[in-house]
């Protein structure tokens, strides 16, 4: 390990592991109450997160399936996302994948048991299809003391038209969560006492021509949209989470995100935050330099810090063009990095309010181990982000 990365001493080590220990514990205690209750779904999810390579195509059939309009579109697109590997998929997508190969089934009957068969699936990642079932789904993590952010699923922009439209799902999202709190009988917890309201914006929804080569062009399209999604959430006393996409637009984002807040309208506005993502090689300088802005401006910051989620991508993409790899290519580095972040972020808690976005028990317990060394108050610092997904379709 080089010398980028702080050392950790024999007595926060020892409460990491002993947290890190706590934490499994309390995880599988809860998997066997989990499997008793709901073992279909838990069988469902196993299969869809072991194969990495069905996975991935579990994942975009369940993506395309809103747009598939005939019985015929679902059979075609299915015997192609699947045409080997039915001995593989979870057995809901098995009985549909199987029975498109019996003649005698109907392309409307073949249809229905896929349509069931996805369902079932999409369950285990979106929260509902409609802001009603996307509150009721996050009801028990809210009587439990947990915070959660909503996504509008499906942000990928080619029109004006489309992005009008992301735009006005966003606000329509943030209107009617707000409304289902005030006619619940929720109370505030401390982890939301502010914003118990909790959604997550691409920036490249709101504007089709999203180019980092035309950073001032794409910059005043984006900020007419945001301005009137940072309105409603002041309105609703709302949280907007910048989430980040690729690392090319990286610093459009960070760059429009920063000049929103330095206009008089949103200047002291505190209710929008920025993602940070571990596994960029230059995410160190990314957080120092958001904390310097910070500084300068008086700002009331909050970093959201994950992992990443575009890894495979900005491998192929880098590979593909000769450019630099911008992130780690080893777990270790990422894991090492994150941990440099955490302690950073956390060391400048008068500047920056944290949130850790991770499913890696080690990093969640350096997390918790350093903000107890440090004295953070235990609710500034949230050890799981768990994302409500809001579909757009």
């Amino acid at each position: 390990m080089d010398n980028r990365f702080s050392e950790i001493d024999r007595e926060l080590e020892s409460s990491i592991k002993s947290i890190g220990k706590k934490l499994f514990s309390r995880i599988q205690a809860e998997t066997e109450t989990f499997i008793h209750s709901k073992w279909w779904e838990a069988q469902v999810l196993e299969w869809c997160l072991r194969d990495d390579f069905l996975k991935t195509r579990i994942l975009k059939f369940i993506d395309v399936f809103p747009s598939l309009k005939t019985p015929q579109q679902v059979i075609a697109h299915l015997r192609e996302y699947f045409p080997e590997s039915e001995h593989r998929l979870p057995i809901p997508l098995r009985l549909g994948v199987s029975a498109s190969k019996i003649p005698f089934l109907t392309s409307r009957a073949l249809s229905s048991i896929v349509n069931l068969s996805v369902t079932k699936i999409a369950k285990q990642f979106i929260a509902g299809s409609t802001a009603e079932e996307a509150f009721e789904a996050v009801k028990s993590l809210r009587e439990e003391n947990m915070s959660f952010t909503f996504d509008v699923l499906g942000e990928a922009t080619t029109s004006e038209a489309q992005a009008e439209a992301y735009m006005k799902s966003y606000i329509n999202l943030i209107h009617d969560l707000s409304r289902l709190l005030r006619e619940s009988a929720w109370k505030h917890s401390s982890t939301q006492e502010l914003y118990p309201i909790n959604v997550s914006i691409k920036l490249s929804s709101l504007y089709s021509q999203f180019d980092p080569a035309d950073a001032d062009g794409t910059g005043m399209a984006v900020k007419v949209r945001l301005q009137e999604i940072f309105r409603s959430a002041k309105e609703n006393n709302a949280f907007i989470n910048i989430d980040m996409e690729q690392y090319c637009y990286r610093d459009l984002t960070v760059k429009i995100f920063k000049e929103i807040l330095e206009e008089r309208e949103f200047s002291g506005f505190s209710g929008a935050g920025l993602v940070v993502q571990a596994y960029l090689q230059d995410s160190r300088e990314m957080v120092e330099n958001l904390l310097g802005w910070a500084k300068n401006h008086k700002k009331d910051l909050s970093i959201r810090l994950v992992r990443g989620a575009y890894w495979d991508y900005e491998i192929i993409q880098a590979k593909q063009k000769g450019w630099p790899v911008p992130v780690f290519t080893e777990k270790w580095e990422t894991d090492a990095n994150f941990e440099l972040l955490t302690e950073i972020l956390l060391k400048n808690n008068n500047l920056v309010r944290t949130a850790i976005g991770t499913h890696n028990i080690r990093s969640i317990a350096h997390a918790i181990a350093l903000a107890t060394h440090l004295n953070i108050p235990s609710d500034s610092i949230h050890g799981f982000s768990l994302k409500g997904l809001y579909p757009f379709w």
